[in-house]
This record gives C-alpha cells, sequence and structure tokens, in this order.
C-alpha cells in the first residue's frame, strides 16, 4: 500500500512541475540609442508556441507589444532561444525611440492558458529602472 501511494505521490508533483504561472521579461535601453534588448523567461511547458522559432516569433507579436505615446507601434524582432532546464530564455531586438518614458507596454504572455499569470516586466533606460507587473486582466502599462 505505501509503494502504490509514494507512486501516487510522485505523479501528482510531476503533473504540478511547478505552482506558479510567471514570465520575466527585461528590456534594456543603452542611454540614447534607438534600439533596446528584451529578453523573456518562462516556463518552457507553459509556453504554448513551445521551441518552434516562427511560432515563437508571431506569439511574441501578438502577446508583447510596445507602442509610443502617440500609438505607434514598435517593432519586437524575435533573435534567438535557448533552455535553462525547464525555463525558456527568449532574445529579442526592439526598436525604440532614444527614450523609453512613456511608452505602452502591454504583456498578455500565456494569459490565454492560466488566469493567475503573472508577468513582470523589468525596464532600464536613460538611467532609470522600473518594474511593472501584468496581471492576466491588465491592459498597456506606460513605462513612467
Amino acid at each position: 500500500m505505501s509503494r502504490l501511494w509514494l507512486l501516487g505521490v510522485a505523479v501528482s508533483v510531476a503533473a504540478a512541475s511547478h505552482p506558479l504561472h510567471t514570465s520575466v521579461t527585461t528590456v534594456t535601453q543603452t542611454a540614447g540609442s534607438t534600439r533596446a534588448d528584451v529578453s523573456v523567461r518562462v516556463f518552457l511547458d507553459d509556453f504554448p508556441p513551445g521551441r518552434d522559432s516562427a511560432a515563437i516569433g508571431a506569439y511574441l507579436d501578438r502577446a508583447l507589444i510596445f507602442t509610443t505615446e502617440a500609438g505607434r507601434r514598435l517593432a519586437l524582432t524575435f533573435t534567438a532561444q535557448r533552455s535553462e532546464g525547464s525555463v525558456l530564455l527568449l532574445q529579442a531586438e526592439l526598436q525604440a525611440p532614444a527614450s523609453l518614458r512613456g511608452v505602452r507596454i502591454t504583456n498578455r504572455l500565456v494569459v490565454e492558458r492560466f488566469a493567475d499569470q503573472l508577468n513582470v516586466v523589468k525596464v532600464q533606460s536613460g538611467g532609470r529602472a522600473t518594474t511593472l507587473l501584468f496581471l492576466s486582466s491588465d491592459g498597456a502599462k506606460e513605462i513612467p
């Protein structure tokens, strides 16, 4: 009986590989540059496109959106991926104004899968750092 119970516990733990549904996006812009480096950390088993590069680019285009104060969408180009265990690390390049202040970000990564999804965006631009938190119900947020 105890072996069967342990097997059931092991299967349950494996099925619930991680209890938190999160992503962390970092946007880094050197002062005066018209581009920013964007990195995304997400659990591979949560990420709808998996490792398919074409699907990742299309997904990021729908789920991670940057717009200017005037509403013009900024180009985000997926450039690379690698995995570290169960985490997928994505790299992209953002064509941006010389300052990210006032740029609006919409982060809808993985919200179609989990109602409790929490997306963190860390922005470093012009010597300033800020962190924005996105719940699954949130719309665009402005970089202060």
